[in-house]
């Protein structure tokens, strides 16, 4: 049985790299975890997935876009499906008060499409304000094998009844080479580990509903946000053909369950 677990696992963490190398379902309220606290959040939504039905071409930053072809029924490039996305992920605080900061908390994140990331939160003053909440993160992504994501996170919640927080955190990710940047319509005498990285910004707004669970079988916590991305990126890491309909911002909303321990 635990071979066969150790076996999904493995499995499941093939099938996220194996898309687009990024997360989308970010919870982050700005709260920090207290020493020994743990939490083990589950998240879902689901979004458009675009596929590339023409050739690529790459442009002078080594990205690949789709392109344009001509058929029986017009110009066409892009077909879309509607595929739905899963999250998994875990948290531990680990320290209080720590010289300015407010406390200090450390987990894992890994979305099915998209990646694992790892990544250290850092709780920030709230300046006397009663019932705000901000940290700042640091993480690491798992990329493909030329380079990895590398991000730093701000986020700022304010609780309200003792029940809710409003919040918001931004992600500023320098993005790892995709896979089709380095394999797909790539000529034999290129380097396929060649560099292609870009920025992505990365928006979430939302709020986290406290449920005053009595039983260990129940969720602790509620998530429901919006999120917002740019730029789009579709299967594999190809980017829409220039000048696509396609929209330059992506967006989804995310629901996400968390238990606290």
């Amino acid at each position: 049985m635990r071979s066969f677990i150790k076996k999904s696992v493995f499995a499941a963490i093939l099938l996220s790299l194996s898309s687009c190398l990024f997360t989308s379902q970010h919870f982050n309220t700005g709260k920090i975890l207290l020493p020994g606290e743990k939490v083990n959040s589950y998240g879902l939504t689901r979004g458009p997935l675009y596929f590339c039905d023409g050739d690529l071409e790459k442009d002078s930053k080594g990205h690949s876009h789709c392109v344009e072809y001509e058929s029986d029924w017009g110009v066409e490039h892009i077909s879309e499906s509607s595929v739905p996305s899963f999250s998994i992920g875990w948290r531990l605080g680990v320290r209080e008060s720590w010289g300015p900061l407010t406390g200090v908390d450390f987990g894992y994140h890994i979305e099915f499409p998209g990646t694992l990331d790892f990544d250290v939160r850092w709780g920030l003053p709230n300046f006397k304000i009663p019932n705000f909440y901000h940290n700042v993160s640091t993480g690491w992504g798992i990329g493909a094998w030329a380079d990895n994501n590398w991000f730093v996170e701000y986020a700022a919640g304010y609780e309200l009844l003792g029940r809710y927080i409003l919040y918001a955190n931004f992600r500023e990710t320098w993005l790892s080479t995709q896979f089709a940047d380095l394999t797909l319509n790539a000529k034999p005498e290129e380097d396929i580990f060649k560099h292609a990285r870009s920025f992505m910004h990365q928006l979430s707004v939302g709020t986290r509903v406290n449920f005053a669970a009595t039983s260990s079988l129940l969720p602790t916590y509620l998530h429901v946000n919006a999120h917002y991305g740019f730029p789009q990126i579709m299967l594999f890491g190809i980017r829409p053909p220039k000048g696509s309909s396609i929209d330059k911002v992506y967006s989804r909303i995310n629901v996400g369950l968390e238990w606290k321990r």
